[in-house]
């Protein structure tokens, strides 16, 4: 029998050692989901504002529809559409997920912008004084003083010559 003997033998190298690989690589968690290693396996969750479970991950609404009829969405959440939307003296009203302002009671305006009170109109009463007009014109300082904020005309008619001095 004939021995074999190995002059030039060529051993077979232990194959590789395998990189260690990344169960989150790719992403088996979906849109809007973060995904975390946990000894060797993928940990998936949702984003902060968004709801549901990976995979199906969403935000809190994309169309006012998705919301109460008093909220509106507004940055993919069900908010109040009314801050910032009416002006000063105006309160907010919110239909169907929209911001109606009004001016508050005794006030007028455009309530978007600024309700004011609203001026009255003028109501001009005419006093007849009577009396002889130098009289009058002795008296009037104090007479207009006293009727300056009730917007009176005050005029008095000479007895004697019959004309009306304002």
């Amino acid at each position: 029998m004939r021995k074999y003997s190995c002059v030039y033998c060529l051993f077979a190298a232990p194959p590789p050692l395998a990189a260690p690989t990344n169960p989150c690589q790719p992403s088996p968690c979906g849109p809007n989901a973060a995904c975390q290693v946990a000894g060797e396996s993928p940990s998936c969750s949702c984003l902060p504002d968004f709801t549901g479970s990976p995979p199906n991950c969403r935000p809190e609404c994309v169309s006012n529809a998705e919301c109460a009829s008093h909220l509106a969405c507004i940055s993919l959440k069900c908010q109040d559409p009314c801050p910032g939307s009416c002006g000063i003296n105006a309160e907010c009203r919110v239909v169907s997920h929209t911001p109606n302002c009004i001016c508050v009671s005794g006030f007028s305006g455009d309530p978007f912008r600024q309700c004011v009170v609203p001026q009255r109109k003028h109501r001009y009463s005419i006093l007849h004084v009577s009396v002889n007009c130098n009289l009058f014109n002795t008296i009037r300082k104090y007479v207009h003083r006293a009727f300056q904020y009730s917007h009176t005309i005050i005029r008095c008619t000479s007895v004697v010559s019959g004309i009306t001095v304002w």
